[in-house]
Formats: C-alpha cells, sequence, structure tokens
C-alpha cells in the first residue's frame, strides 16, 4: 500500500490507494494516511513526523516539503499530508514519503516510497 510503514494505508477522497497517486499540477494536495490496526492507539504520540515529495532520478532533486499533523494527536491513527499550493511542481513522476523521529532519543523509521505521478491540470486560469 501507498506510504507504508509496515502497512499504512492512503486515502484521498474515501479511496483507499494502492502503489501510486496521480496529482494534477495546481491543485492542492491533501491527503490522508490511516496507520494500521496492529499499532495501539497513542503509539506514535513521541514521534514527530515529516514529509517531503522529491523528483525521480538519479539527484532527487526536493520539489516540496509537505505539511504532515495528525487528525487526533491521542490517538495518532490517522495523518493529514498536505500543500496547499501545488501550482509549480514539475510534471512527471515524484517519491514521497512519510518519516517518524521519537522526539525521546532520535529514532527515525520511515516509510516506504511511494510513487506520485504530477500531471498538467485542464482546467487553468485564463490568461487575459
Amino acid at each position: 500500500s501507498i506510504a507504508a510503514v509496515y502497512g499504512l494505508r492512503l486515502s484521498h477522497q474515501e479511496q483507499i490507494m494502492t502503489t501510486y497517486y496521480e496529482h494534477k499540477c495546481g491543485d492542492s494536495l491533501d491527503l490522508a494516511v490511516v496507520l494500521p490496526d496492529r499499532f495501539p492507539d497513542g503509539y506514535f504520540t513521541e514521534y514527530d513526523v515529516a514529509s517531503q515529495i522529491r523528483n525521480v532520478g538519479p539527484n532527487g532533486a526536493l520539489i516540496a516539503e509537505i505539511i504532515c499533523t495528525w487528525v487526533d494527536p491521542v490517538t495518532t491513527r490517522t495523518l493529514r499530508l498536505q500543500r496547499l499550493n501545488t501550482k509549480t511542481w514539475p510534471s512527471g513522476p515524484a517519491h514521497f514519503d512519510v518519516q517518524f523521529t521519537r522526539r525521546t532519543d532520535g529514532f527515525v523509521l520511515s516509510s516506504k516510497t511511494s510513487t506520485i505521478f504530477i500531471v498538467d491540470d485542464v482546467t487553468r486560469e485564463l490568461v487575459p
């Protein structure tokens, strides 16, 4: 599954995604990452979370930082990944993951790398 830390599920518009996600350049990114049931409620309360999206390729150039927030910081069941402005994102495949860093000792755990396909938007602002 996409954005998997041992099986995280990524949903968008109430769909469970598989191994890739298509995103239209210029649309706001707003995804939910659901932790699997084997992680008890509150498991990640002592973790900071971060996410980046990068070009696929040898240099892995940074496209953007993704804002990560817990939907409920007490249960830590669902993460919300957001980036409101994606107008400058290049078309083509990109990778992203979620990184969990435990505050107490700096232990780092990353999700599986997921592929997102950035495509041009069809409906755009008209330039006068």
